[in-house]
């Protein structure tokens, strides 16, 4: 009897589920906004502009950056200053550390390149402590990943104004397509003249979310400095049209449920 009303029960929840999806389905088109390409076919529901369903998350995140499997978390529109904190402040401590580990090898080991040269070097360190000499070198295997991770998110947001997401797979979005360049005749005519293609420039300097070196990093980090600083805030939660050149604010409302995204 038990497992019988545990059966119903489940049944009852599982169709008010499908019951809801399909109501938001229905008043999508009903608001003649179903698109495909912003449509997610896991949570049915109309994702917004530059978001993305993230597959080990099970959740839509608003500005899809990536998925760090070093904090377990995706980097979206909350917390991508804080991921480009962790960087910085994560190649300050891998250096702090590896200046201890110079003034280590001064006191007790003192190194001469030009006289032991790289193997010389490298006996006389490990001699004098091996796991010193361990613990710098992990400091130099993660400086280098660490900031070639930050510059390369440093060009991603001040230089192009795009997500990881959007610079790997820009070709999938359209609002990015009208500014890759080649789209008109005169474009196509000018890159066969030179021989080349300009959808790097267009791409570049004509991005709808692009205001510029500065202004994008202020964006991102949400700088204001007692007024200083104006960053354009913009619920990415709600924003579901590409901004026009007049209008970088521009929002729709929607009132679907919002337990489906996930606020980072």
């Amino acid at each position: 009897m038990w497992k019988a009303t545990g059966y119903i029960c489940l049944c009852s929840h599982h169709n008010s589920a499908v019951l809801q999806l399909l109501e938001t389905i229905l008043d999508l088109a009903e608001r003649q906004t179903l698109s495909l390409d912003q449509f997610c076919s896991t949570c049915l529901v109309r994702r917004p502009v530059r978001s993305k369903h993230c597959s080990i998350c099970n959740k839509c995140v608003a500005k899809f950056d990536h998925h760090c499997p070093w904090v377990d978390n995706c980097v979206g529109a909350h917390n991508h200053k804080y991921f480009l904190g962790y960087l910085f402040f994560l190649f300050c401590m891998l250096s702090i550390g590896f200046y201890g580990h110079i003034l280590y090898w001064q006191h007790n080991c003192p190194i001469d390149f030009y006289e032991d040269g790289i193997t010389g070097t490298v006996i006389k360190i490990m001699k004098t402590s091996p796991w010193v000499g361990w613990m710098a070198a992990n400091s130099v295997v993660h400086m280098t990943w660490v900031s070639i991770l930050f510059l390369c998110q440093l060009y991603q947001v001040m230089w192009l104004g795009m997500t990881t997401n959007e610079r790997l797979n820009y070709t999938r979005y359209q609002y990015l397509h009208a500014f890759t360049g080649g789209s008109t005749s005169s474009d196509a005519e000018e890159a066969g003249s030179h021989g080349h293609s300009h959808s790097r420039k267009h791409l570049n300097s004509n991005h709808p979310f692009h205001r510029g070196v500065l202004k994008n990093l202020i964006d991102v980090l949400n700088m204001r400095c007692c007024g200083l600083f104006r960053p354009n805030t913009i619920d990415w939660e709600h924003l579901f049209d590409t901004p026009g050149p007049s209008d970088s604010k521009e929002k729709m409302a929607f009132n679907f449920p919002r337990e489906n995204y996930q606020f980072v």
